[in-house]
């Protein structure tokens, strides 16, 4: 399916900033001319469809008291659906993905402590098929503002 004008302004909308609203589909809908039920109904295609992987909140949450670290992992090509399956069991572990490297299995953890993150880190080692575990803590933050404009495409 090609992306309408429609579309493409309910992207950037969505990537610009979520309406903080009880009705929040209805404000985005507003704005872009659509009911409220026009806007989750597109917007609920547009996740179906691949263009959105979720509508959440991003929260510091170093600020809210956890501890957080990216981890890169070496995991036979073999075992690499296996041992991401294993990781997504820690609800501290908010996503993964497959990458073509040498570190081929990427993954971000956030714990309430430094202690659970250890526990998790030593876990993964153990796992059949993870060759290297190395942890990419954040040293310094640089906050970016990547917001696609898919009009333009």
């Amino acid at each position: 399916m090609t992306l309408d004008l429609t579309d493409k302004a309910m992207l950037l909308r969505l990537q610009a900033g979520f309406p903080l609203h009880p009705r929040p589909y209805r404000m985005l809908g507003d704005a872009l001319g659509l009911t409220e039920q026009e806007t989750m109904q597109r917007v609920q295609r547009l996740k179906e469809e691949g263009y959105i992987r979720a509508v959440r909140a991003t929260f510091d949450v170093e600020r809210m008291g956890a501890v957080s670290t990216l981890v890169a992992c070496s995991v036979e090509p073999q075992r690499i659906e296996e041992v991401a399956s294993a990781l997504n069991r820690h609800p501290e572990i908010t996503h993964n993905y497959e990458r073509a490297h040498r570190y081929n299995l990427w993954f971000t953890i956030i714990a309430e402590s430094r202690a659970r993150i250890d526990e998790i880190l030593q876990e993964t080692r153990e796992l059949e098929g993870v060759t290297a575990v190395a942890e990419l803590p954040t040293t310094r933050r640089f906050k970016i503002s990547a917001i696609f404009d898919a009009r333009q495409r």
